[in-house]
């Protein structure tokens, strides 16, 4: 079963990558971002949360691409995918 079908919210998306890019930022320069001993700390969270849940929801999760999408948005993705899965259960019976 592919991630064809299922739609993230766009605008969640780009915050999302601009909190990500922002704390790898704060990483690699540290010295040119403010607030980079903060955003530090929101990276490791998001890399130990997004970690945990792959975990939790590994049996839900097909291939190395949701895994991914999962890693990068985390819950915002496994509640999008169980919309779709249960969409997909109703419409199968």
């Amino acid at each position: 079963m592919g991630n064809k079908n299922i739609k993230l919210n766009t605008p969640a998306l780009f915050i999302l990558l601009g909190i990500w890019l922002y704390s790898i930022a704060a990483v690699v320069q540290p010295e040119s971002i403010p607030y980079a001993s903060t955003f530090q700390g929101v990276l490791i969270f998001l890399i130990m949360a997004h970690a945990i849940e792959c975990v939790v929801y590994r049996k839900m999760l097909d291939g190395t691409q949701e895994y991914l999408w999962v890693m990068f948005c985390g819950v915002l993705f496994i509640i999008t995918k169980k919309k779709y899965l249960f969409k997909m259960k109703s419409s199968a019976a």
